[in-house]
């Protein structure tokens, strides 16, 4: 068996570009869905615990669902461990 090398033209892509694009086009989407007299979407999360990395990633899904029109709330909880002793 014999592989051949190939070469391969890359692309470099814009990422927020894209997402900007993609994001206008859930807005359009959205619009249309509450013109015709349906409910919106809405997006819900419940953070347990205090993990930073967790609260930024929520911090920006909840963002995102803004800029689209999302209705969204973010509900914060702090569960204790219950242990036995």
């Amino acid at each position: 068996m014999s592989f051949s090398s190939k070469k391969y033209a890359s692309k470099i892509i814009d990422g927020k570009k894209i997402a900007t694009q993609i994001q206008a086009e859930i807005k359009y989407d959205i619009q249309r869905w509450l013109a015709r007299g349906n409910r919106g979407p809405h997006l819900s999360v419940l953070l347990v615990g205090d993990n930073p990395a967790s609260a930024v990633y929520v911090s920006n899904k909840l963002k995102a669902a803004k800029q689209t029109g999302e209705y969204n709330q973010w509900l914060a909880s702090q569960i204790a461990s219950i242990g036995t002793k």
